[in-house]
């Protein structure tokens, strides 16, 4: 008999070493980091998009091989791929430069390998472990613990980048993450694989297309993809504005950026409370009414006499609570639309890679757009002087709130999930 309680707590032990790694990774800390390297903003994008992309394509098929051969064994090579990313990562100042980029993309590739090789198989591993009930207190409980370790790091790395800004300051940066790395290969094992692996000979592509017959899973799927895709430039846009036209030092863009994880603790609290007693769809069009008018205030810096650092302060607070409640919406559907099948890692892998697709799509438009120049680089509205970014903010804002017709696509009843159809049945 599994002690699920035992196995939960090891759960939040991996996660709360672990994630502060994607928070270096994805965050203004990432962006800060590659400029020093010399990467244009452009091209940091696209770096970013290219982890994120890598995750995201080779979850499917990761997951069909981990329900067919153990979760958790797929899940342990992908931590220490991880490991040895954050070698890479920290070693690039010390590389000739015509190197350098050939170790970047090669660091960015095993991260990739290794984040998509746990995420094609997390949910899968943890569905049977949370009743279905305290699906959203549970979350909630995990992602502020990860975020509680994620704040005290990346408060650590402001501080630090705030007084020595040297490409030394980021290797050691880099090693504490190395660490950190290790120390969840050690937590995760101790996660036990309740489920045995399936004993099926039906091929990736057939078993697609058996979980593709519930119409459930193809409409959440795409309102999924529809809402990430525009909710995707939320915090790298602030972090480009404060970068390249407020020209915050790197101390204060992480220390912002640091904000987003108080935010993110509000939401996590808030987000979990409201999927257990009103259900996903109270939190989604908060969520789609939230990032509207953020991206709709953003340009606000630009007034004379506005407080810059405070603005984008509060708006990574802000933006770091909407994100983390529709985060928890997230999960908890992804949960229960993989619960009675015969495929949770694969039902999982696929909801999550319509997640994780969207936003490395939407940065590759965007770092298109600014490398081709196809916004004005100064225009004006109400007398007020305006950049690229601003305008790419106004249209999120538009784009995110058209997106309420889209809530339909959500016909998910939380504590009363219908199973989905098992390999080989008509749904």
């Amino acid at each position: 008999m599994v002690d699920t309680r035992k196995a939960q707590r090891f759960v939040i032990y991996t996660q709360v070493v672990g994630a502060p790694i994607l928070v270096l990774l994805q965050g203004p800390f990432m962006i800060t980091y590659l400029s020093r390297l010399g990467l244009s903003s452009a091209r940091v994008l696209d770096m970013l998009a290219l982890l994120a992309l890598v995750r995201t394509l080779i979850q499917p098929p990761l997951a069909y091989v981990g329900d067919r051969h153990g979760k958790k064994k797929l899940g342990y090579i992908g931590c220490s791929a991880v490991v040895l990313s954050m070698l890479g990562m920290g070693s690039l100042p010390g590389i000739p430069e015509d190197l350098r980029m050939v170790l970047l993309v090669c660091s960015i590739l095993v991260y990739g390998l290794g984040g998509g090789l746990l995420g094609s198989v997390w949910f899968g591993l943890l569905a049977p472990l949370i009743h279905p009930e305290e699906r959203g207190r549970f979350f909630a409980r995990l992602r502020m613990s990860w975020q509680f370790s994620s704040i005290i790091l990346v408060a650590g790395v402001s501080w630090l980048l705030d007084r020595h800004s040297a490409l030394s300051t980021y290797q050691i940066i880099f090693s504490a993450g190395f660490l950190l790395a290790c120390l969840r290969l050690v937590f995760f094992y101790r996660i036990p694989e309740v489920e045995p692996p399936t004993r099926s000979e039906a091929s990736l592509w057939k078993s697609l297309l058996s979980l593709l017959e519930d119409a459930r899973l193809r409409s959440f799927c795409s309102y999924a993809f529809l809402l990430s895709a525009a909710a995707a430039p939320l915090q790298f846009l602030f972090a480009l504005l404060m970068k390249d036209v407020a020209e915050f030092s790197e101390g204060r863009i992480v220390l912002a950026g640091n904000l987003t994880g108080v935010g993110a603790m509000m939401g996590f609290y808030v987000g979990g409370r409201m999927v257990d007693k009103l259900g996903t769809k109270s939190v989604f069009i908060s969520a789609h009414l939230g990032y509207a008018l953020l991206f709709a205030v953003t340009p606000l810096y630009a007034l004379p006499g506005w407080p810059a650092f405070p603005h984008f302060a509060s708006l990574c607070f802000l933006g770091g609570l909407i994100s983390s409640a529709s985060g928890i919406a997230m999960s908890s559907t992804v949960i229960g639309l993989s619960d009675g099948g015969a495929q949770r890692s694969l039902t999982t892998a696929l909801t999550n890679a319509c997640i994780q697709l969207a936003p490395p799509v939407t940065l590759f438009l965007i770092s298109r757009v600014l490398e081709l120049g196809l916004l004005a680089e100064s225009w004006s509205l109400g007398g007020v002087a305006l950049g690229p970014y601003d305008a790419l903010s106004f249209f999120a804002a538009v784009a995110v709130f058209l997106l309420l017709i889209t809530l339909g696509l959500v016909p998910y009843s939380l504590h009363k999930p219908r199973p989905l159809p098992r390999e080989g049945s008509s749904g």
